[in-house]
């Protein structure tokens, strides 16, 4: 199984509901890039296609404004909160703080 952001992405015979559904999806919704899945060519924000240099605070700023409409598609979202720390060049810890039907939902993960 394949670990994202501390959320295991598959559990053998139970599927992820509430919460956990909503964290599982913004971990996808992180790592997925626009155009990867043919069903839906709109979601997904892929972050790491931004992160291979050094980015100043203003281009992250940008790439935390991507990620929060990438995160309003969701139905479940109302409002998204975004910040990344690039912690050397090709890699960065994100923080979501996502407001959403069920209460708000904070994920943190660390993409290389």
């Amino acid at each position: 199984m394949r670990m994202m952001g501390g959320y295991e992405d598959l559990t053998p015979g139970r599927a992820a509901e509430g919460v956990e559904a909503l964290k599982m999806r913004a971990v996808h919704i992180i790592d997925t890039s626009p155009g990867e899945l043919p069903q839906d060519p709109e979601w997904g924000w892929g972050v790491r296609n931004y992160l291979g240099v050094n980015l100043g605070a203003g281009d992250l700023d940008l790439i935390a404004q991507v990620g929060r409409a990438a995160f309003r598609r969701d139905p479940e979202v109302s409002d998204a909160t975004v910040s990344i720390a690039q912690t050397a060049p090709g890699r960065a810890t994100i923080h979501v703080q996502l407001q959403t039907t069920l209460g708000d939902v904070t994920v943190e993960t660390e993409i290389s």
